[in-house]
């Protein structure tokens, strides 16, 4: 019964860490399509700028499904509670911007 307990309790953290960093990785994809946004109204006008804009925001993304991947993997609640944080402030400020 003791192992059934401990193994609840195990499961319900683990749950817990899924949760919040499922929520961290689809806040990092609004953010940057948020971005994608704001930068190609400012850069319409500039189809070099533009171009390069698009090819930074390509690497940008990989790294950021690279990134994805690990923090599913880990699992790190607090990390994932913290940056969920920081991106939902960083949303605010684009927004605010518009």
């Amino acid at each position: 019964m003791r192992k059934i307990l401990i193994f609840c309790a195990l499961s319900a953290l683990a749950l817990g860490a899924q949760n919040a960093c499922e929520e961290y990785v689809k806040q990092s994809k609004i953010y940057l399509n948020e971005l994608y946004e704001m930068k190609a109204k400012q850069l319409e006008n500039d189809p070099q700028a533009f171009r390069l804009f698009e090819l930074k925001f390509s690497e940008l993304q990989k790294a950021q499904a690279g990134q994805e991947a690990l923090i599913k993997q880990n699992g790190d609640e607090k990390f994932c509670e913290r940056e969920s944080a920081r991106i939902k402030s960083a949303l605010e400020e684009i927004k605010s911007q518009k």
